[in-house]
Protein backbone atom coordinates (compact mmCIF):
# COMPACT_ATOMS: atom_id res chain seq x y z
CA UNK A 1 0.00 0.00 0.00
CA UNK A 2 2.88 2.56 0.95
CA UNK A 3 4.62 1.58 -2.22
CA UNK A 4 1.74 2.87 -4.09
CA UNK A 5 1.29 6.06 -2.32
CA UNK A 6 4.45 6.92 -3.29
CA UNK A 7 3.96 6.32 -6.65
CA UNK A 8 0.32 8.18 -6.54
CA UNK A 9 2.05 11.58 -5.06
CA UNK A 10 5.03 11.10 -7.65
CA UNK A 11 2.27 11.18 -10.30
CA UNK A 12 0.72 14.15 -8.85
CA UNK A 13 3.51 15.58 -8.24
CA UNK A 14 5.73 15.16 -10.80
CA UNK A 15 3.64 14.61 -13.41
CA UNK A 16 1.05 16.58 -12.71
CA UNK A 17 2.06 19.82 -11.37
CA UNK A 18 5.52 20.21 -12.25
CA UNK A 19 5.08 17.95 -15.40
CA UNK A 20 9.02 18.58 -16.53
CA UNK A 21 7.64 17.95 -20.58
CA UNK A 22 5.24 20.92 -20.37
CA UNK A 23 7.31 23.40 -18.53
CA UNK A 24 9.82 23.01 -20.61
CA UNK A 25 7.65 23.81 -23.50
CA UNK A 26 6.31 26.72 -21.67
CA UNK A 27 9.56 27.96 -20.83
CA UNK A 28 11.43 27.55 -24.00
CA UNK A 29 8.76 29.03 -26.09
CA UNK A 30 8.12 31.81 -23.66
CA UNK A 31 12.20 32.56 -22.93
CA UNK A 32 12.50 32.73 -26.65
CA UNK A 33 9.79 35.67 -26.97
CA UNK A 34 11.16 36.97 -24.04
CA UNK A 35 15.21 37.70 -24.63
CA UNK A 36 14.60 37.84 -28.40
CA UNK A 37 12.49 40.95 -27.39
CA UNK A 38 14.80 41.96 -24.74
CA UNK A 39 17.53 41.97 -27.28
CA UNK A 40 16.12 43.98 -29.92
CA UNK A 41 14.69 46.45 -27.42
CA UNK A 42 18.07 47.51 -26.38
CA UNK A 43 19.93 46.74 -29.69
CA UNK A 44 17.71 49.19 -31.57
CA UNK A 45 18.14 51.77 -29.25
CA UNK A 46 21.86 51.85 -28.22
CA UNK A 47 21.11 50.68 -24.78
CA UNK A 48 23.27 47.72 -24.22
CA UNK A 49 24.58 49.15 -21.17
CA UNK A 50 21.19 48.81 -19.36
CA UNK A 51 21.85 45.30 -18.95
CA UNK A 52 23.61 44.14 -16.25
CA UNK A 53 26.07 41.21 -16.53
CA UNK A 54 25.36 39.84 -12.73
CA UNK A 55 21.64 39.31 -13.36
CA UNK A 56 22.29 36.63 -16.46
CA UNK A 57 25.74 35.55 -13.95
CA UNK A 58 22.98 34.32 -11.83
CA UNK A 59 20.83 33.21 -13.97
CA UNK A 60 23.55 31.02 -15.68
CA UNK A 61 24.44 30.12 -12.36
CA UNK A 62 20.77 28.90 -11.30
CA UNK A 63 20.76 26.87 -14.95
CA UNK A 64 23.98 25.40 -14.50
CA UNK A 65 23.25 23.91 -11.08
CA UNK A 66 19.83 22.15 -12.11
CA UNK A 67 21.72 20.94 -15.22
CA UNK A 68 24.13 19.48 -13.05
CA UNK A 69 21.49 17.52 -11.20
CA UNK A 70 19.92 16.64 -14.44
CA UNK A 71 23.28 14.91 -15.42
CA UNK A 72 23.58 13.25 -12.39
CA UNK A 73 20.54 12.07 -11.45
CA UNK A 74 18.46 11.52 -15.26
CA UNK A 75 21.67 9.77 -16.64
CA UNK A 76 22.20 8.10 -13.05
CA UNK A 77 22.17 4.36 -15.03
CA UNK A 78 25.15 1.69 -14.24
CA UNK A 79 26.89 2.39 -17.25
CA UNK A 80 27.35 5.95 -16.21
CA UNK A 81 28.45 5.98 -12.80
CA UNK A 82 32.15 5.65 -13.41
CA UNK A 83 34.43 6.88 -11.02
CA UNK A 84 35.69 9.57 -13.21
CA UNK A 85 32.05 10.74 -13.74
CA UNK A 86 31.21 10.74 -10.18
CA UNK A 87 34.76 12.18 -9.55
CA UNK A 88 33.86 15.01 -11.91
CA UNK A 89 30.55 15.81 -10.75
CA UNK A 90 31.79 15.84 -7.16
CA UNK A 91 34.47 18.52 -7.83
CA UNK A 92 31.94 20.27 -9.72
CA UNK A 93 29.85 20.54 -6.29
CA UNK A 94 32.98 21.32 -3.84
CA UNK A 95 33.06 24.45 -6.06
CA UNK A 96 29.54 25.31 -6.42
CA UNK A 97 29.62 24.93 -2.76
CA UNK A 98 32.88 26.75 -2.61
CA UNK A 99 30.70 29.88 -4.25
CA UNK A 100 27.72 29.55 -2.46
CA UNK A 101 29.53 30.14 1.19
CA UNK A 102 32.67 32.39 0.48
CA UNK A 103 32.10 34.37 -2.90
CA UNK A 104 30.61 37.40 -2.29
CA UNK A 105 28.74 37.74 -5.57
CA UNK A 106 26.67 34.20 -4.95
CA UNK A 107 26.28 34.40 -1.53
CA UNK A 108 23.18 35.83 0.65
CA UNK A 109 24.06 38.42 2.80
CA UNK A 110 26.97 39.84 0.74
CA UNK A 111 27.81 43.42 0.95
CA UNK A 112 25.55 44.01 -2.07
CA UNK A 113 22.93 42.25 -1.08
CA UNK A 114 22.67 44.05 2.09
CA UNK A 115 23.21 47.05 0.29
CA UNK A 116 20.02 46.39 -1.80
CA UNK A 117 18.14 45.46 1.06
CA UNK A 118 19.37 47.66 3.50
CA UNK A 119 18.77 44.86 6.64
CA UNK A 120 21.30 43.02 8.84
CA UNK A 121 18.75 39.66 8.84
CA UNK A 122 20.47 39.30 5.54
CA UNK A 123 23.59 38.72 7.07
CA UNK A 124 22.05 36.04 9.54
CA UNK A 125 20.51 34.46 6.16
CA UNK A 126 23.57 34.24 4.65
CA UNK A 127 24.96 32.21 7.97
CA UNK A 128 22.35 29.66 8.12
CA UNK A 129 23.00 29.28 4.73
CA UNK A 130 27.16 28.92 5.46
CA UNK A 131 25.45 26.21 8.06
CA UNK A 132 23.83 24.13 5.57
CA UNK A 133 26.59 23.86 3.43
CA UNK A 134 28.95 23.22 5.72
CA UNK A 135 26.77 20.56 7.07
CA UNK A 136 25.94 19.13 3.66
CA UNK A 137 29.80 19.10 2.86
CA UNK A 138 30.21 17.16 6.24
CA UNK A 139 27.78 14.82 5.59
CA UNK A 140 28.96 13.78 2.21
CA UNK A 141 32.59 13.34 3.22
CA UNK A 142 31.25 11.19 6.27
CA UNK A 143 29.16 9.49 3.82
CA UNK A 144 31.67 8.64 1.72
CA UNK A 145 34.33 7.72 4.40
CA UNK A 146 31.03 5.04 5.61
CA UNK A 147 30.74 3.92 2.40
CA UNK A 148 34.55 3.11 1.37
CA UNK A 149 35.69 1.78 4.43
CA UNK A 150 32.28 -0.38 4.39
CA UNK A 151 33.36 -2.60 1.10
CA UNK A 152 31.69 -0.42 -1.16
CA UNK A 153 33.10 0.45 -4.73
CA UNK A 154 35.19 3.46 -4.45
CA UNK A 155 32.74 4.69 -7.69
CA UNK A 156 29.52 3.82 -5.27
CA UNK A 157 31.08 5.60 -2.41
CA UNK A 158 31.44 9.15 -4.21
CA UNK A 159 28.07 8.85 -5.74
CA UNK A 160 26.45 8.38 -2.41
CA UNK A 161 28.69 11.66 -1.41
CA UNK A 162 27.55 13.64 -4.29
CA UNK A 163 23.61 12.94 -3.68
CA UNK A 164 24.33 15.14 -0.25
CA UNK A 165 25.45 17.28 -2.07
CA UNK A 166 22.39 17.78 -4.47
CA UNK A 167 19.58 19.02 -2.01
CA UNK A 168 21.11 22.34 -0.68
CA UNK A 169 22.73 23.12 -3.90
CA UNK A 170 19.82 22.64 -6.00
CA UNK A 171 17.43 25.18 -3.05
CA UNK A 172 20.37 27.92 -3.15
CA UNK A 173 19.71 28.08 -6.70
CA UNK A 174 16.02 29.17 -6.62
CA UNK A 175 17.20 32.59 -5.66
CA UNK A 176 19.24 33.50 -8.90
CA UNK A 177 16.45 32.28 -11.61
CA UNK A 178 15.87 35.77 -13.61
CA UNK A 179 13.03 36.74 -13.71
CA UNK A 180 12.52 40.57 -14.25
CA UNK A 181 12.32 41.38 -18.21
CA UNK A 182 11.36 45.04 -17.07
CA UNK A 183 11.18 46.08 -20.84
CA UNK A 184 8.82 43.61 -21.94
CA UNK A 185 6.91 44.10 -18.29
CA UNK A 186 6.95 48.20 -19.29
CA UNK A 187 5.96 47.63 -23.12
CA UNK A 188 4.45 44.91 -23.78
CA UNK A 189 2.73 43.63 -20.23
CA UNK A 190 3.42 41.37 -17.60
CA UNK A 191 1.66 37.85 -18.72
CA UNK A 192 4.82 36.62 -20.22
CA UNK A 193 7.09 36.96 -17.91
CA UNK A 194 4.72 35.39 -14.90
CA UNK A 195 4.24 32.19 -17.52
CA UNK A 196 8.50 32.03 -17.73
CA UNK A 197 8.79 32.39 -14.06
CA UNK A 198 6.21 29.87 -13.33
CA UNK A 199 7.73 27.32 -16.00
CA UNK A 200 11.35 27.47 -14.73
CA UNK A 201 10.70 27.43 -10.84
CA UNK A 202 8.54 24.34 -11.65
CA UNK A 203 11.22 22.88 -13.67
CA UNK A 204 13.08 23.76 -9.55
CA UNK A 205 10.49 21.93 -8.18
CA UNK A 206 10.13 18.64 -9.92
CA UNK A 207 14.03 18.45 -9.89
CA UNK A 208 13.56 18.65 -5.84
CA UNK A 209 10.24 16.24 -6.13
CA UNK A 210 12.18 13.54 -7.94
CA UNK A 211 15.16 13.78 -5.08
CA UNK A 212 12.79 13.38 -2.91
CA UNK A 213 11.10 10.28 -4.15
CA UNK A 214 14.34 8.69 -5.44
CA UNK A 215 15.74 9.38 -2.08
CA UNK A 216 12.10 7.27 -0.18
CA UNK A 217 12.70 4.87 -2.32
CA UNK A 218 16.33 4.30 -1.51
CA UNK A 219 15.32 4.19 2.26
CA UNK A 220 12.19 2.27 1.95
CA UNK A 221 12.60 -0.38 -1.51
CA UNK A 222 9.81 0.22 -2.28
CA UNK A 223 9.92 2.13 -5.33
CA UNK A 224 12.61 2.92 -7.84
CA UNK A 225 12.41 6.10 -10.29
CA UNK A 226 12.02 5.39 -13.86
CA UNK A 227 13.23 8.12 -16.01
CA UNK A 228 11.99 7.81 -19.59
CA UNK A 229 14.76 8.92 -22.33
CA UNK A 230 12.63 11.75 -24.58
CA UNK A 231 12.21 13.26 -20.85
CA UNK A 232 15.96 13.09 -20.22
CA UNK A 233 16.78 14.57 -23.23
CA UNK A 234 14.15 17.61 -23.59
CA UNK A 235 14.90 18.27 -19.74
CA UNK A 236 18.72 18.43 -21.12
CA UNK A 237 18.74 20.04 -24.43
CA UNK A 238 16.35 22.86 -22.51
CA UNK A 239 18.38 23.75 -19.69
CA UNK A 240 21.38 23.64 -22.72
CA UNK A 241 18.95 26.55 -24.73
CA UNK A 242 18.70 28.61 -21.57
CA UNK A 243 22.35 28.48 -20.36
CA UNK A 244 22.67 29.74 -24.16
CA UNK A 245 20.37 32.67 -23.58
CA UNK A 246 22.81 34.06 -20.92
CA UNK A 247 25.76 33.31 -23.28
CA UNK A 248 23.91 35.49 -25.67
CA UNK A 249 24.27 38.64 -23.54
CA UNK A 250 27.43 37.58 -22.00
CA UNK A 251 29.59 36.68 -25.16
CA UNK A 252 27.57 39.24 -27.36
CA UNK A 253 29.11 41.82 -25.14
CA UNK A 254 25.85 43.13 -24.14
CA UNK A 255 25.89 43.11 -20.35
CA UNK A 256 28.55 45.81 -19.00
Amino acid sequence: MKSKHVELANFVFCQILTNPILWCMVGLVSGTILHVYQLQYYVARGLESNVYMSEFVSDMFSNVVTLLFVVRFLFDGSKHRSLYFEALGLVAQIYISYLVVFDGFFAIGSPSDQQAGGSHHITAIHLLVQSQIACSVLTSWMILYEQYTTGSCLSTAVSQCNNAFLPVLLAHSFRFVYTDFDVFRVNVGQTMPIIHSWAMYSLKFYCVFEYLFYEIGEISGLYRKEWCVYKRWILLISLIIFIGFDMMYLIGGLAI
